[in-house]
């Protein structure tokens, strides 16, 4: 009966998802404010700044670090951004990498 009463508590804790806030992990050096602010139209940047001790919401983001962001079920996304099923959720941003721009022309060949 242990093992059954085990399981159907570990069922309902996965169901339950209550962390007020989510996981993004940066993929580049883009602007923390603007990568989010195109995904999550309504971010309330000083949560952010709340959340993530030291961190400047207007300054460029470090690749591959987490940042907590605030999260809520109805909260506006814009695709093709998502978030995943995990617990806490995780913001995906399916391909929305920012890239450098050249800053020179290649010689002609």
């Amino acid at each position: 009966m242990k093992p059954v009463l085990w399981l159907w508590y570990v069922s309902l804790a996965r169901a339950t998802c209550t962390s007020n806030y989510a996981i993004w992990i940066s993929q580049d050096r883009a602007n923390l404010s603007e990568t989010l602010g195109k995904a999550l139209p309504v971010l309330n940047f000083d949560d952010v700044s709340n959340l993530n001790p030291g961190v400047d919401v207007g300054m460029a983001a470090v690749p591959g670090k987490r940042y907590k962001i605030p999260y809520h079920e109805n909260m506006a996304i814009i695709p093709p951004a998502s978030w995943s099923d995990k617990c806490p959720r995780t913001l995906e941003l399916h391909g929305a990498k920012s890239e450098a721009p050249y800053v020179f022309d290649p010689p002609p060949s």
